[in-house]
């Protein structure tokens, strides 16, 4: 018996041109640029749970997300994990949040003082 070569051929890798696009960002009609750059500062948060389970803190992130439609983040803080809902720069706005949270049975929410991001023209609007 003899092995028989089968012939192949590879094809040819083709250059494609590289097309280069610009989007614009929307800037507000009353500013000329603005800033959107993020800043840390001290803010609010509602403090949905607390507990030493991960899945249970993920778990309950994915039904936060849905239920408060809000930014939700899990802090981890040794040994455990925060799950935090919401940005604010004043407590009335987390407070707002919070009565929020309750009606859909979050009963244990609190908010808490802590460092938040944000972007730099909602620091603009607070002034």
């Amino acid at each position: 018996m003899s092995v028989k070569d089968i012939a192949f051929s590879v094809p040819r890798k083709t250059e494609k041109k590289m097309v280069q696009s610009q989007t614009a960002i929307p800037v507000p009609a009353d500013t000329a640029a603005t800033d959107t750059s993020w800043v840390t500062v001290q803010g609010y948060q509602l403090q949905l749970l607390q507990t030493e389970n991960g899945s249970q803190a993920r778990e309950t992130m994915r039904n936060a997300i849905l239920d408060l439609n809000t930014d939700v983040e899990i802090v981890y803080d040794a040994p455990n994990y925060k799950l935090r809902a919401g940005r604010f720069l004043n407590r009335y706005d987390a407070e707002r949040l919070q009565s929020l949270a309750d009606e859909k049975g979050y009963v244990n929410s609190w908010v808490v003082r802590t460092p938040v991001r944000v972007r730099a023209y909602e620091l603009q609007d607070q002034r």
